[in-house]
């Protein structure tokens, strides 16, 4: 009498993990976004305290980032733009888009902390 898994059976399991993972797939992308969404959140936190420190300085906001006292290590998920320079909007980044993905969008933040999300992709 042989012992084993017969051809059919390992088929069938192979088909069921598949289904597995196309379900769980889509759920994991979205957590991973988020977690690289948080790196902005924080390097935005950093962009409005040293925003509010040049605004106490010299009474207005920065539009330039050269002028800012900026400390913080080169994000590896964003590109940090020039703020407008408005109460609304202290600082801007941009997540890197890698070509075909879909998460690209941009995110804000005023200067009583408030984070905007702006495009399609925002999550």
């Amino acid at each position: 009498m042989r012992k084993g898994f017969t051809l059919i059976e390992l088929i069938v399991v192979i088909i069921i993990i598949g289904v597995l993972a196309s379900f769980g797939l889509p759920q994991y992308i979205k957590v991973a976004e988020k977690a690289r969404k948080a790196e902005g959140v924080s390097l935005l936190s950093v962009i409005r305290s040293s925003q509010l420190r040049y605004k106490a300085e010299t009474g207005a906001y920065a539009t330039v980032m050269t002028v800012l006292d900026l400390d913080y290590t080169t994000p590896k998920y964003f590109t940090v733009n020039a703020p407008a320079g408005t109460a609304a909007q202290v600082g801007r980044v941009t997540r890197n888009g890698v070509e075909g993905a879909q998460y690209v969008y941009v995110l804000g933040i005023s200067d009583a902390g408030t984070v905007t999300c702006t495009g399609a992709s925002c999550i």
